[in-house]
């Protein structure tokens, strides 16, 4: 994914985040007891690209934007197999 497409997203992660849609929530695969649990948002972005956003809910500070990538659509399924082999249960959304 070429640096500008990132650069831009990452600019536009308001918008991006207001149209995204949650599609899984788990708890912290380090069990740091400070995070209450991490969700999973995905927004399609343009042709067969996704928006791949992670929100850290902290037991304090509540939720934040923790991080986003730039993925193909093929490679989302990946991503949701890599956090159902996580050792624990998934918290409903």
């Amino acid at each position: 994914m070429p640096t500008r497409v990132c650069i831009f997203a990452a600019a536009d992660i308001e918008n991006l985040f207001s149209n995204s849609v949650k599609i899984i929530t788990h708890p912290d695969k380090k069990s740091d007891r400070n995070i209450r649990a991490i969700h999973r948002f995905v927004t399609p972005l343009y042709g067969d690209n996704v928006v791949f956003i992670t929100v850290k809910e902290a037991t304090i500070e509540g939720k934040r934007i923790y991080s986003i990538e730039l993925i193909e659509l093929g490679e989302l399924e990946g991503k949701l197999d890599e956090v159902k082999s996580y050792p624990f249960p998934l918290l409903h959304p």
